[in-house]
């Protein structure tokens, strides 16, 4: 039978039968919502999730849990629908007596890798509004939020009435804290602000399941109670939820269940409180943890008649009458490594886009980066030469068909695709860079079919590869395990030590900082809110 065949009660696996973790389940009080019977999908040339047994009762709150690489995504996935099964059955029991086309209405989903269809969505429907303003001559409207939310309402055939909408919307941005954004362009969006409009898009198809892949990526701390407090008050009100993370302290209170993969199947299952020590204990990977480096004694941070690597100076940034940056006056010195904080739109992501040159205004202000001003006459090559950059939206506009190696070999290049052969040199010393990072076993596999966890670990790769001067890294163990945030943090450690780049980072978890950031530089607003030396 097809992936989402309805089928009878009887093919539903039993509530007392031993899973295939071995493990006795406890027989549960709700009513089968969702079974997957002896399941297996295939993804390309490979299967996936073997023979697998879960059911989603309607009672229950699930979360998936698992390594970089398990099959989170892929159990996901299979919810929704959207991988082939090609043993077994989905059986939809809330989809009994409706009719097939109705069978998938009830879900949503919420995932890092949205963030690239939604700059997608954006261009095109840009493109369709300034055709739509007819015989060329009409003016191109910005595609906004409020035109997003709008257009997922009505595609999916949920939401207000035409009259009753612009109550509606206001309604739900109020509710999930995005009501000043609804003007905003999408194309301008942080990343935080991009997690909250992914949630809200997706709230507004009214979803009976609402699957959270690692949701909390880029949102501060303030946002991350909020989005806990909107999804508990709907989990209250009747939402059924699966949640992913790699992180155990950001699991919602409601999260009954975990369902712990590793290497493509289901290990355990079960109730919340029996599971989790499992989880806990987990070591991702076949290979031991990794052991942590001894770092020599960092040099003095200090600021001397040493060229700047960056220097702004009343730098600012509007997009129309709303200012991103103020009046920044602000300078980066060698033997320096500094953390920018601040909340959702305090202006970071533009402050980082300003320093790579993927930012107009940049050429607008007084930066200098390297001991050049900022459209001195210098190419962008020289510039993009010495930085090595990794970021959510960097990462969302990576759509190259190339292999993982490929990938980090075009760290050499500074381009988004390889177009020049690496010498024999470079290809060892790339291959050695994914060693370090312990991500060689991708390098012949498809980036584009890498998790989203995997493919931040390649593209830290490819930033590294050439030792730039100047390492920026905005939230870069978003989607990472335990483990490889371990073993990221040691890496950028030793690096500092050896002082062969200076870093530039961005988090909003104080302990997925480095221990050799020396200062931080604190937005809000827009404004510099504070400037702080660290004593290392």
């Amino acid at each position: 039978m097809g992936a989402d065949a309805v089928g009878p009660m009887s093919v539903e696996p039993r509530p007392n039968e031993i899973d295939r973790s071995g493990r006795a389940s406890r027989s549960p009080a709700g009513r089968p919502w969702l079974t997957l019977a002896n399941v297996t999908v295939r993804l390309r040339d490979r299967w996936y999730l073997k023979h697998t047994n879960w059911q989603i009762r309607d009672d229950e709150r699930w979360a998936i849990v698992g390594p970089n690489g398990s099959g989170k995504t892929t159990l996901a996935r299979t919810l929704l629908g959207q991988v082939p099964v090609v043993a077994g059955r989905v059986i939809r029991h809330y989809a009994a007596g409706r009719p097939t086309h109705a069978e998938r209405v009830p879900m949503a989903y919420v995932a890092p890798e949205q963030t690239r269809q939604l700059v997608a969505q954006a261009r095109w429907q840009e493109r369709l509004i300034e055709f739509s303003a007819g015989s060329g001559r009409g003016t191109c409207r910005e595609y906004r939020v409020r035109d997003l939310l709008l257009t997922a309402a009505i595609s999916t055939g949920t939401g207000a009435s035409s009259a009753a909408r612009p109550l509606w919307l206001e309604e739900l941005a109020t509710q999930t804290g995005i009501g000043h954004l609804l003007e905003t362009p999408v194309g301008a969006l942080s990343s935080g602000e991009i997690a909250r409009v992914l949630v809200a898009r997706a709230l507004s198809q009214r979803p009976h399941l609402l699957i959270l892949d690692e949701p909390y990526n880029g949102l501060d701390a303030a946002a991350r109670c909020d989005l806990e407090r909107l999804i508990s008050d709907r989990v209250a009100a009747g939402l059924k939820v699966v949640f992913i993370t790699h992180r155990p302290v950001e699991l919602l209170p409601a999260i009954s269940h975990l369902a712990l993969l590793d290497d493509g199947r289901i290990t355990a299952q079960g109730r919340r409180d029996d599971i989790a020590p499992l989880w806990h204990s987990q070591r991702p990977g076949r290979r031991p943890a990794p052991r942590p480096v001894t770092l020599p004694t960092p040099r003095t941070p200090t600021e001397t008649s040493a060229t700047p690597l960056i220097a702004m100076r009343s730098v600012s940034v509007a997009y129309g009458a709303k200012r991103v940056l103020d009046d920044i006056t602000w300078q980066m010195y060698p033997d320096q490594h500094w953390a920018i904080a601040g909340p959702n739109g305090a202006g970071k992501t533009t402050l980082l886009a300003l320093i790579s040159g993927d930012h107009l205004q940049a050429y607008s202000n007084e930066i200098h980066l390297f001991g050049r001003r900022r459209g001195s006459g210098e190419s962008i090559w020289e510039i993009k030469r010495q930085i090595g950059l990794v970021t959510p939206h960097f990462h969302a506009g990576y759509q190259k068909k190339l292999t993982a190696f490929e990938v980090v070999c075009s760290g050499w290049f500074d381009t988004v695709g390889l177009y020049r052969h690496c010498s024999q040199a470079q290809r060892r010393s790339a291959f050695r860079q994914m060693q370090q990072m312990e991500i060689e076993p991708l390098a012949d596999k498809a980036f584009e079919h890498l998790s989203h966890g995997q493919q931040r670990l390649v593209l830290i790769a490819r930033a590294l590869v050439k030792r730039p001067t100047l390492l920026v890294l905005d939230e870069p163990c978003a989607g990472l395990d335990r483990r490889h945030r371990q073993a990221l943090l040691a890496q950028l450690d030793a690096i500092a030590a050896r002082g062969t780049s200076q870093l530039l980072y961005v988090t909003h978890h104080q302990d997925e900082r480095p221990a050799c950031i020396t200062h931080t530089l604190r937005l809000a607003s827009g404004r510099i809110a504070e400037i702080r030396t660290h004593r290392l």
